[in-house]
């Protein structure tokens, strides 16, 4: 984006529309500095947390346009990917009526291909398993974390 003249900042969406005859609508998302490696300091992998921040602002921004299917990026991290956009459009309906309950849209990672697929599977697992931890006492927690860890 800088090459015309603009810099989408991190997390920072702009939503173009009627550009291309295959997608009604394109989020570009910003994902921050180049070259950005593992924070040894915060124990975090810098460029997985910016893909899944990109990831999860524009499937957001999407969403809010009423999109139902939403084709994600990998950015070479594609379960990070995965994971950011199903946690940006992910719903917790479970206490509203069915005529209450708003759609949450649909997933993919663009250029679907069998490890990308694989990916999206397992950032969705991880999405998943993440509100049921939130939703379950402690004393099932330890429970549910054994059941989680030994298959």
């Amino acid at each position: 984006m800088h090459r015309h003249g603009s810099y989408i900042p991190k997390g920072e969406v702009q939503v173009f529309q009627n550009v291309e005859s295959e997608f009604y609508s394109i989020a570009v998302a910003g994902l921050g500095k180049e070259d950005v490696g593992f924070n040894t300091l915060e124990n975090l992998d810098e460029c997985r947390e910016n893909v899944r921040v990109a990831a999860g602002a524009g499937a957001r921004a999407l969403s809010s346009l009423g999109i139902s299917m939403i084709s994600v990026e990998g950015f070479g991290q594609a379960e990070a990917a995965a994971e950011g956009a199903a946690l940006a459009t992910w719903r917790f309906q479970d206490f509203k009526a069915k005529e209450d309950q708003k759609g949450v849209p649909h997933l993919e990672l663009f250029m679907d291909a069998d490890s990308y697929s694989i990916c999206m599977r397992r950032g969705n697992f991880i999405v998943k398993y993440r509100y049921l931890l939130l939703r379950v006492d402690m004393k099932d927690f330890f429970c549910l974390y054994f059941i989680l860890l030994n298959g």
